[in-house]
């Protein structure tokens, strides 16, 4: 299996971005800037630092560092619950990576995911699935495969993309010995984890360790 280095430093959600970069990657992009609404690229206060600005290498690595208008969404000047300060039909980009599953009610932070992005633009989400509990500075939620449907249906939406990681034996490997870190860079990398058992591409569709979404708005 290869190792892609830009996100070696992560196993826990390697084949989350190597599957996002893949489906991006897909597809047609201008030259020309884009206002990306970020919830979630950033390192405990420093927006350049850390294995959560990896969305954001993907979309300049796709459309140009300096084609990137970037919106880091940090609460409470950006309350993803109410986006009061965006106008509908305003962003080229939403990215929610890590997130929902800190939002109190999610089901409001979709619409406005919704609201303010343009017509046949693009969103992403992200959020862990059997994971530790960890409060940043809540942890409310675990939206599974129903969950997403109900958030984001397919009558607003065209779903480009859904998957997910995870399968039983990873996940008990990851809790008795990896300890299923709570917050941090993973302590193992993908290098080390390849050597580890159970740790495949692929999901048993039981057990996910991380699931992801990108949709078109209608």
């Amino acid at each position: 299996m290869e190792v892609d280095t830009w996100c070696e430093i992560d196993h826990i959600r390697h084949f989350l971005y190597k599957s996002i970069y893949e489906c991006l990657s897909s597809l047609p992009w201008e030259n020309r800037k884009y206002d990306v609404l970020d919830f979630g690229s950033m390192w405990y206060g420093d927006p350049d630092g850390g294995w959560q600005t990896y969305m954001r290498w993907i979309l300049k690595k796709l459309v140009g560092t300096h084609n990137v208008n970037h919106i880091l969404g940090i609460y409470p000047e950006y309350n993803i619950e109410n986006l009061h300060q965006l106008a509908n039909n305003s962003m080229d980009f939403v990215v929610a990576d890590q997130t929902l599953e800190h939002v109190q009610k999610p089901w409001l932070a979709a619409p406005e995911i919704h609201r303010v992005l343009k017509p046949g633009h693009l969103a992403m989400v992200a959020t862990p699935g059997l994971y530790p509990i960890h409060p940043s500075p809540l942890d409310c939620w675990r939206i599974m495969p129903n969950g997403y449907e109900v958030l984001f249906p397919k009558s607003h939406w065209d779903w480009l993309l859904f998957d997910m990681w995870g399968n039983s034996d990873r996940v008990g490997y990851e809790y008795t010995n990896n300890k299923a870190i709570l917050l941090g860079a993973p302590t193992y990398t993908v290098s080390e984890a390849m050597e580890q058992p159970f740790f495949t591409e692929g999901n048993d569709g039981k057990c996910p360790m991380q699931l992801w979404w990108i949709g078109r708005k209608k």
